[in-house]
């Protein structure tokens, strides 16, 4: 079922490719598991996800399932995104990963600023974090009255 999911996701269309899954993108990449359960999910995001699968959280939306279950992932969902973080560690993860990218795509692509790209693109990723954390906290502070 899973393999099909995918493959119909994969699918060309005249418009061009519906949506890339990248198998290797899921914890422990390819060896990973296809599913796993809310609570295994929940132990990932909480004791081994990197940065940018938190910040790639921050998008993630149910489109299938149970009313239940899409409450009880949104609620892990906003317990993730809402974490506070250091903001000097944070942008010191999102200036590594930006640069393991750019060693990792440099090869394959030709880049024409990539100096600029890389500044705003590293800029745009700990702003999104600190700024998630940051209104996840104030939205729940209880109003004056």
């Amino acid at each position: 079922m899973g393999q099909r999911i995918i493959h119909i996701l994969n699918t060309f269309t005249a418009g061009g490719q519906l949506y890339e899954v990248d198998m290797r993108l899921r914890p422990s990449g390819n060896s990973g598991l296809l599913v796993s359960s809310l609570r295994a999910f929940e132990e990932y995001q909480e004791k081994e996800a990197w940065t940018w699968e938190h910040q790639a959280l921050v998008r993630a939306r149910v489109i299938a399932g149970s009313e239940e279950l899409a409450k009880r992932f949104e609620a892990v969902r906003e317990q993730i995104i809402g974490k506070s973080r250091d903001a000097r560690e944070l942008a010191d993860e999102v200036v590594k990963m930006r640069e393991k990218c750019v060693r990792i795509w440099a090869p394959q692509k030709k880049r024409r600023s990539r100096r600029s790209t890389s500044s705003r693109t590293v800029a745009a990723l700990w702003i999104s974090s600190f700024w998630c954390s940051f209104l996840h906290w104030l939205i729940r502070q209880p109003i004056p009255t």
